[in-house]
């Protein structure tokens, strides 16, 4: 058997955000970004203070997808997860109008609640962009947890196999496939920017469905997601008192 080539991953630590705003040129450039940024903390005033006027808030996750918008080359693509406030928070307006003027926005795919539990139940999106013109509409596409199971934990995290539908409704390399369906709805960019670019948006059929459902079964459903958050509650604190017993 011939000798396999040797690879050395090349790892440094470091501030991810400060380092691309030190690489600078058009060697600095990528065709691919891929990450999954720190969300829910604060860089630095001084961190903040380098980007231009109206990018400068210090909300980790905005500074870092207004870094990637200027890392990436011409048809440069990304692949980003951020957190649910991302999408309509008053601070990242401005980016959020980058990624539908300077880039294709072209794919939101909302994940379930909770799939970053029990570190966190902040609700997060996958947002799919790339550096090849302005928007024309943003698909989205909503993954909803398997039947039955109304939240995720450590020990029950989101499975491979959830996102198979998604991956099946994707439409091939150049996206030309897709169609809408109970899951999956599209929006015309000219009227996400005519709402303020507000990306929060929900499937257009899902407030009929709430409004047709009998109130005991909306009652069922919210007893049900209490006990759900109360049984990730207990189990966290199992946790937290075996690791007290640890020190």
């Amino acid at each position: 058997m011939a000798d396999t080539p040797e690879w050395t991953p090349q790892i440094v630590h470091d501030n991810a955000l400060v380092r691309m705003l030190n690489e600078v040129g058009p060697s600095s450039k990528v065709n691919v970004v891929l990450t999954n940024p720190p969300f829910g903390g604060e860089e630095e005033n001084s961190v903040a203070a380098r980007f231009d006027k109206g990018y400068q808030a210090r909300e980790t996750a905005i500074l870092f997808v207004k870094a990637v918008i200027d890392k990436l080359k011409p048809n440069g693509r990304c692949s980003i997860v951020l957190p649910n406030r991302f999408l309509f928070d008053d601070r990242s307006r401005k980016v959020r109008e980058d990624l539908l003027v300077k880039c294709n926005l072209h794919t939101i795919v909302r994940l379930p609640q909770g799939v970053f539990a029990p570190y966190t139940q902040i609700p997060v999106n996958l947002l799919f962009f790339e550096r090849s013109g302005p928007t024309k509409e943003v698909w989205y596409y909503q993954i909803d947890p398997p039947e039955g199971r109304k939240g995720y934990a450590k020990t029950r995290p989101i499975r491979c196999e959830e996102f198979a539908e998604c991956a099946a409704w994707w439409g091939g390399k150049d996206r030309a496939d897709r169609a809408e369906n109970h899951h999956a709805w599209r929006v015309p960019a000219a009227d996400i920017a005519a709402e303020n670019y507000n990306l929060d948006l929900t499937h257009p059929a899902s407030a009929d469905d709430l409004a047709h459902r009998p109130p005991s079964e909306l009652l069922a459903d919210l007893i049900a997601t209490e006990q759900e958050i109360l049984s990730l509650l207990t189990s966290l604190q199992h946790d937290l008192q075996l690791s007290d017993g640890h020190d």
